[in-house]
């Protein structure tokens, strides 16, 4: 770095506002925003005036407010809010009654329409002097998440609802129409983090706010309808997203894998682990150039486990499946027992593709730790460093079902073998396997829950690709074969046994039952 005096200090001045001019006049979106960030990231290294001009040159990625000035233009009062209610446990419109009756209950809403599916609820705010009328329209609807986002006259779109790890926010993708107006996003589920990516790439003008990991529900008031009341009543006094983040994180409960559950606009440097604005695999934290024209890898089906050199050069490949690998990993390492305590923090960040030298031919996938400090995870119970995610640049063929298997599997391997006396720590491993046979079973049952949770499947029946794709996977592993259709429906039917509720993903004791359905000679191979 150039120190601040002297003919270098001149020159850095300079550069400096050479830079900040050709940040504000750039038209592209993408790459303005990773001019802020990367500026702001050595935000230190510049004087004091420079770093106040840096702060506000900030607000392009991390907006300081909520966009009052476009939803109360010339004394409007009115914000109407669109609230879809994801299907419930028991009941269509359960999760819809269960916030729209605490809104009413617990912080004075008046409902004005109550139909099958259907309500409407409205209040008003006084705030030093500031009157805020308030219009929720709540419809029941997985997959329907972004209605109104064409709308100008709605303010903020709510879903609260199962995520069905990370497929809801997919599904309501392919229904959902341009943003018109100012629109503030509040997307409560289990969880948002993995879908945060996708929701910037289709609404880059939105604030979107969302979930680290679970949101908690039961009796009484849901999480969610607490941090969301948090929220609406610190913009009816047209607060700050730190006002607003801190209310929201006073009213979450204990257990989170964050000293906060709800990422605002503000949260930075946790948001850019989860995002990957150009689509060249690498997440934004560690991304400093932005890459365009990127040509999407010709997808093979025929030869996935086996190396191929792309057609275009590594360095231009669309990296999106690369992204969605990490971020799936991410997810689904909350729902096992074994891995949640390992690697709740997200500790995955997609880092593109590698060139594979001489003697890494056939290695699908790299993960390097980084103890970078701007990579750390500050937890509830802790501190975490990051895990890069690399691809070897020959396998960019692999469709995305079969790289999030294959990254799935590895992951669990490198914790086993980073981590092995807090990875083997859990009670209730199956007996007779050795830790490298228990690692890969356990192994193996991650893997098939990423394939029960894909893009092709729907619930209790299993996706004629799923087999190619399990078949292959027990080649690589090197074990016999074992019929995916007794492991994928026994996942399937983990959410509805009490016992493993919630081990969606894998468990020791989901282990134990799982190999109540194997043959002798099916166990004993995976003994070896």
């Amino acid at each position: 770095s150039l120190p601040d005096d002297g003919d270098a200090g001149d020159l850095k001045t300079k550069i400096f506002e050479k830079y900040c001019d050709a940040l504000k006049a750039e038209k592209n979106p993408v790459l303005r925003e990773s001019m802020v960030f990367n500026l702001y990231y050595a935000k230190e290294l510049f004087a004091e005036n420079q770093q106040a001009k840096i702060d506000e040159l900030y607000e392009i990625i991390a907006p300081s407010k909520p966009p009052y000035t476009k939803w109360f233009k010339d004394g409007k009062k009115d914000l109407k809010i669109s609230w879809r209610s994801g299907t419930g446990d028991h009941a269509n419109d359960e999760f819809l009654k269960r916030d729209s009756d605490a809104l009413i209950q617990y912080h004075g809403f008046k409902m004005v329409t109550d139909e099958y599916g259907h309500r409407v609820l409205k209040k008003e705010f006084a705030v030093d002097g500031k009157q805020t009328k308030v219009t929720i329209d709540f419809r029941v609807d997985n997959c329907t998440m972004f209605d109104n986002m064409d709308d100008p006259d709605t303010g903020i779109v709510v879903y609260a609802g199962h995520s069905d790890i990370g497929r809801n926010i997919r599904n309501s993708m392919a229904n959902a129409q341009d943003q018109q107006g100012a629109k503030l996003l509040f997307i409560d589920l289990c969880s948002g983090k993995d879908g945060l990516f996708r929701m910037r790439d289709r609404y880059p003008d939105a604030q979107v706010v969302t979930t680290f990991d679970s949101s908690y529900y039961g009796w009484g008031e849901a999480e969610g309808g607490r941090a969301f009341n948090a929220m609406l009543e610190g913009i009816a006094a047209r607060s700050d997203w730190k006002a607003l983040d801190e209310a929201m994180k006073g009213v979450v409960g204990w257990g989170h894998a964050l000293d906060r559950n709800y990422l605002t606009p503000i949260q930075t440097l946790v948001r850019r682990r989860l995002l990957d604005t150009d689509h060249d695999g690498q997440a934004d934290v560690l991304d400093r150039l932005v890459d365009f024209n990127l040509m999407k890898p010709e997808m093979s089906t025929e030869n996935e486990f086996s190396p191929v050199k792309p057609n275009h050069p590594i360095n231009k490949l669309d990296g999106i499946n690369v992204q969605t690998a990490a971020m799936t990993i991410n997810t689904l390492v909350g729902y096992n027992t074994t891995l949640e305590s390992l690697a709740s923090l997200s500790r995955v960040v997609a880092d593109g593709f590698f060139v594979p030298a001489k003697g890494e031919e056939d290695v699908i996938v790299k993960f390097i730790e980084d103890k970078d400090q701007k990579l750390l995870m500050k937890g509830s119970s802790g501190t975490a460093t990051a895990f890069r995610m690399k691809i070897n640049g020959n396998f960019a063929h692999m469709s995305e079902e079969v790289l999030r298997t294959v990254t799935c599997y590895e992951f669990n391997k490198l914790m086993a073998e980073t981590y092995p006396e807090e990875y083997f720590d859990e009670g209730d491993w199956p007996e007779g396997f050795n830790d490298q046979a228990k690692a890969r079973l356990m192994g193996l049952v991650f893997a098939a829950s990423n394939l029960v949770f894909d893009m092709n499947d729907n619930y209790w029946s299993m996706h004629p690709r799923d087999k190619v794709v399990w078949d292959n996977l027990l080649k690589y592993v090197g074990v016999p074969d074992i019929d995916p259709e007794k492991l994928f429906k026994f996942i399937y039917g983990i959410g509805s046994d009490g016992d493993t509720h919630h081990d969606y993903t894998g468990s020791t004791r989901v282990l134990s039952e799982f190999l109540k359905m194997l043959t002798p000679d099916e166990i004993e191979a995976l003994k070896q």
